[in-house]
């Protein structure tokens, strides 16, 4: 049987069908379709369609019964527990969620006390330790001088999860080094050492010359300035040195 595609215009013809239509009278007409084409019953194709559509929606209408659950292991749980004939209401249910949401809390609330404590330590070894090298190296007496020193250090953990040691003023501001020409932070050494050169904690260094030397004078040494540093406390001390940085 011979084929005929028939259409009114050129424009109504697919694309590549237009270069073999010959126009007969008013229509356009293809007697032969070029390589590549080829007329196919397509009434599977859209039956097979049809299908897959309605599975589609069945699909899409059954998983609505699932809109809001988040955590799919805990709604299995729950789900498991029904079977069992332990949960019975949706009351039990919202009871059941609250306990594992309590759980969750508690084991968060104990992670960050760990974090809390092992940072606390890192203080304690890491910066206490590098406070009295400083205080060692420049002849201070440690009792005095690290709870001073002390306040004036912030210890954070980075990013990255290094730990970061800063000298920061009563601002809350990072100092800066006093080295001509520097820009750094300055240094727990370098903070001590300017603390050194401060008049009201002479008596805490050895040699100092504010009231003789070593821990003893810095309750008993001679003279007004000698009882001046005994009444300071250390904030005041810490107060009082920041303001001369």
């Amino acid at each position: 049987m011979p084929f005929r595609l028939v259409a009114d215009k050129a424009e109504d013809l697919p694309e590549g069908l237009r270069a073999q239509a010959k126009q007969e009278g008013d229509r356009w007409v293809v007697a032969s379709l070029p390589e590549g084409w080829g007329v196919e019953d397509v009434s599977g194709l859209k039956s097979t369609l049809s299908a897959e559509r309605t599975a589609r929606k069945t699909a899409e209408k059954a998983l609505t019964a699932y809109e809001g659950i988040e955590d799919a292991a805990a709604a299995r749980s729950a789900l498991e527990q029904m079977k069992a004939g332990s949960l019975k209401s949706a009351k039990e249910i919202d009871e059941f969620r609250k306990q594992l949401e309590e759980k969750v809390a508690a084991d968060l609330a104990k992670k960050d006390a760990l974090a809390h404590g092992l940072t606390k330590q890192l203080r304690e070894v890491y910066v206490d330790k590098a406070i009295a090298e400083a205080i060692a190296k420049e002849n201070g007496n440690l009792k005095l001088l690290l709870p001073v020193i002390r306040g004036a250090v912030k210890a954070e953990t980075t990013a990255d999860g290094t730990f970061a040691v800063a000298v920061v003023g009563e601002d809350g501001k990072e100092l800066v080094s006093k080295a001509e020409g520097s820009t750094k932070p300055m240094g727990i050494a370098e903070f001590v050492s300017v603390l050194k050169s401060q008049p009201e904690y002479k008596a805490a260094f050895s040699g100092s010359g504010a009231g003789g030397s070593g821990a003893t004078h810095a309750s008993g040494g001679s003279g007004m300035g000698g009882q001046q540093s005994t009444k300071l406390s250390s904030m005041d001390l810490l107060q009082r040195a920041n303001s001369r940085l």
